[in-house]
């Protein structure tokens, strides 16, 4: 009789360990999860910091004038 009871309670204890190792399992699996959806945030932040840095770029290029820069106008007189 406490052979049977003994083997009972082993039962009970792997079935409580095998609840604790899915649960720590989805756990697991629920970070992993969250912290790819946060990386993939973070780098599309940065792709968009990026594309608005190279579009402003790209504005300042077409406000200055054309006028041939720095380098006209002589500046000597002989």
């Amino acid at each position: 009789m406490s052979e049977i009871l003994h083997v009972e309670e082993e039962k009970g204890f792997m079935e409580k360990m095998k609840a604790k190792a899915r649960y720590h399992k989805e756990k697991s699996k629920e970070r992993r999860k969250k912290k790819k959806e946060k990386q993939q945030k973070e780098k599309q932040e940065k792709e968009q910091k990026k594309q608005e840095v190279q579009e402003k770029k790209e504005d300042d290029h077409s406000v200055k004038s054309n006028d041939g820069g720095c380098c006209t106008g002589g500046g000597y007189s002989s």
